[in-house]
C-alpha cells in the first residue's frame, strides 16, 4: 500500500481519521493525500451575496491544507500532498483515486442521531454505497495501536468469485495480523455447518493462503448484534466487511448491515467492495 487518500472537512472526526491514517502511513511507509471538497453556490442565487468566490475558497483551502500537510509530515515523518475541488465529494473520488494512484480512502464518521442516520445518513456512508474501492471508516474515539486482530464479517453469498481480498491479505501480512472469519447465524435459520463445508463456499482457504486465520460462528438475532459480539469478544482492532448490493428502498430504509455498522462500530471498519464486472467488447 503506497497512498492513502484522506478527505477532510476540518471537523474533529475528520482530524481523528487523519491522525489514524498518518499513523498507518508511517508504519506502511505510505503517502498521505489530503482532499477538501468545497461548496459552489449558484451564481443566480441571492444566497451567494457575501459568500466567498470559488477562487477565494481555493486560496483559503490551499493555505489550510498546506499547513495540515506540514504538521503531518513533521509529526509522523510521512510524505504528504493535497488537493481541493468542488462538491459533491462522491463524484470526485474515482478520479482522485486514479489521479493519485491511491490504494485506500480513509474517512471519519460523525456523530448523528438515530433520526439523522435514517433520513440523511452521512457523506461517509454515501461513499461506501457508491465506492468501487476500499474505504476505511474511523470512529470518533479510535486511535491507531497496530492491527493484530482482524475480524472479517463474511456473508459468503455476498463475496463474488473475483474478489481476491487483496487489501485484507496485504494488511494481515504487513501487520502480522490474525484474521477471524466470522459468520453470524440467525437463530431461526441456523443450519448445521462444519468448518470444512464453510471453507468451500467462497474458496477462502485459497484466498487467505499464507495468512493466519480461523473460523468463528455466532448465533444472534440479527447480523449486527452478532458482529458486535464478535468484535468485542475477540478484541478486534479492525472490522472488515464486503458491502452488499441493495436496491433503492433498502438503502432508504437503512437496511444495509455495512451502513449500520459504519455508524455503530467502535473499531475502524474496512469495506472491500466486489469488483465491478467489465462489459465485454465486441
Amino acid at each position: 500500500m503506497k497512498t492513502l487518500l484522506v478527505p477532510t472537512d476540518y471537523s474533529p472526526n475528520a482530524n481523528v481519521a487523519l491522525e489514524y491514517a498518518a499513523e498507518m502511513a508511517r508504519f506502511l511507509k505510505a503517502r498521505i493525500v489530503l482532499y477538501h471538497a468545497y461548496y459552489i453556490a449558484e451564481i443566480s442565487s441571492e444566497a451567494t451575496i457575501g459568500l466567498p468566490t470559488e477562487e477565494e475558497q481555493i486560496q483559503e483551502n490551499t493555505a489550510k491544507l498546506e499547513a495540515m500537510c506540514r504538521v503531518i509530515s513533521n509529526t509522523y515523518q510521512v510524505l504528504t500532498a493535497y488537493a481541493t475541488g468542488p462538491l459533491p465529494l462522491q463524484e470526485r473520488l474515482p478520479e482522485l483515486m486514479k489521479q493519485w494512484r491511491a490504494d485506500l480512502i480513509v474517512m471519519g464518521m460523525p456523530f448523528l442521531s438515530n433520526v439523522d442516520r435514517r433520513i440523511f445518513g452521512s457523506t461517509t456512508t454515501s461513499v461506501i454505497w457508491q465506492a468501487q474501492y476500499p474505504v476505511l471508516v474511523v470512529p470518533q474515539d479510535a486511535t491507531f495501536e497496530g492491527i493484530k486482530e482482524i475480524m472479517f464479517a463474511c456473508d459468503y453469498h455476498s463475496l463474488s468469485p473475483d474478489n481476491t481480498l487483496a487489501l485484507l491479505k496485504d494488511l494481515a501480512k504487513t501487520f502480522q495480523s490474525h484474521v477471524s472469519i466470522l459468520h453470524v447465524e440467525q437463530e431461526q435459520t441456523r443450519e448445521a455447518k462444519d468448518e470444512s463445508e464453510v471453507k468451500k463456499l467462497p474458496s477462502l482457504e485459497s484466498l487467505l493462503q499464507g495468512v493466519s486465520h480461523d473460523y468463528l460462528f455466532i448465533e444472534a438475532e440479527d447480523a449486527m448484534k452478532g458482529i458486535e459480539t464478535g468484535v468485542d469478544d475477540f478484541h478486534a482492532d479492525l472490522l472488515v466487511m464486503v458491502p452488499q448490493e441493495h436496491g433503492f428502498w433498502d438503502l432508504v430504509a437503512n437496511r444495509s448491515t455495512t451502513r449500520k455498522m459504519a455508524f455503530r462500530t467502535h473499531v475502524p471498519l474496512l469495506t472491500l467492495p466486489n469488483p465491478v464486472p467489465q462489459l465485454a467488447h465486441r
